[in-house]
């Protein structure tokens, strides 16, 4: 795409910052796109509506206080959990740790909870197991 199919002025492969209001807090974004120089749209292929999308679901966890797809992934594999093994103690779909750890989805606060008391050594995911069928 060459041209805006707005105004017709000349597109520009540019990176800007764009605020979000998230829960009264600014985040902010960083967005590349084609970006027109008359009327200022921007433009995103699919790959950048992904990495757009990718960053909002991190800004937002860290606004949240959640954990990030690393530790979620080291937390699990500390606990010598496959993703699916995960999935089946905490729930929350089919592929959930997978989304969890790829940012496609940002997990529940419980999940994030229970995940950060197994680092602490505070709970086990025996104990999880026990409460859960008992």
């Amino acid at each position: 795409m060459n041209n805006c199919p707005i105004c017709n002025g000349k597109l520009n492969k540019e990176t800007h910052k764009k605020n979000m209001l998230y829960k009264n807090k600014t985040l902010i974004i960083e967005m590349t796109g084609d970006y027109c120089e008359e009327c200022e749209e921007g433009f995103f292929n699919d790959e950048e509506q992904a990495l757009v999308t990718n960053r909002i679901l991190l800004a937002k966890r860290q606004a949240d206080n959640l954990l990030t797809p690393e530790s979620v992934k080291r937390i699990r594999r500390k606990a010598k959990l496959t993703q699916k093994q995960a999935q089946e103690i905490f729930g929350g779909g089919v592929n959930a740790f997978s989304k969890y750890e790829r940012a496609e989805v940002t997990q529940p606060r419980a999940t994030d909870i229970l995940l950060r008391l197994i680092d602490d050594k505070t709970l086990s995911v025996e104990q999880i197991r026990q409460s859960k069928c008992g």
